[in-house]
Parts: C-alpha cells; sequence; structure tokens
C-alpha cells in the first residue's frame, strides 16, 4: 500500500470522511470488510486445523492489517524525524503474530 495510489486513497479518507462518511461506507463495504472477511477466513481454517492455538486473529483480523496503517500513518506524519524501516518492522509483526498464534506442535 505505501508508495502506491491505495496509500494516497487511504489518506484521502483520514483526512475526509468526518465531513464525508459515504467515503468511508463505500472503502469499507469494496476494500476492508472483503479484506477482513478473508483473513477471518484463512484464520478459521488455521485453528480448525489446529495450526493456530488462538481464535484471536477470527475475532480480530484488524490485528494483521494494523501495522499497515501504522507505516501509512508513520511515513506521512513521521517518517523525516524518525526514519522507520517499513519492511522490517512488518516483517517483525509477521514474525510475533507467527509466534504467537502458532501451535507450538504442529
Amino acid at each position: 500500500m505505501l508508495g502506491t495510489r491505495r496509500g494516497d486513497i487511504v489518506r484521502l479518507l483520514l483526512r475526509e470522511a468526518s465531513r464525508f462518511p459515504e467515503l468511508a461506507e463505500i472503502y469499507h463495504r469494496e476494500v476492508i470488510s472483503r479484506g477482513l472477511g478473508l483473513l477471518r477466513t484463512i484464520a478459521e481454517r488455521g485453528v480448525a486445523r489446529g495450526e493456530f492455538r488462538s481464535d484471536e486473529l477470527v475475532r480480530f483480523p484488524q490485528l494483521a492489517i494494523a501495522p499497515g496503517l501504522v507505516a501509512l500513518l508513520w511515513t506521512s506524519l513521521f517518517q523525516r524525524l524518525e526514519p522507520i524501516d517499513v519492511g522490517a518492522m512488518l516483517e517483525a509483526h509477521l514474525s510475533l503474530m507467527m509466534k504467537a498464534l502458532k501451535d507450538p506442535s504442529s
């Protein structure tokens, strides 16, 4: 999302959704809800197969995408003041999530 037009769309929504709530509704319906649904389905399969020891990602799929939003906000607002390696941050998040979710016996 970073460095693409998708990031620009999210920035636009952050700025204008309070004035034009229908923009947020459309984006949620067409993009967010579909992505969250897909993440939930993947997490449900992982839980059902015993690959995930927790249903937290089923209940809160937003946890999977939260670092992407933080990266978007950070790079937009603070990157020049305190740069972060977004790729490394996202890899670290994925590693943490897998350690938290994965069943040690699988």
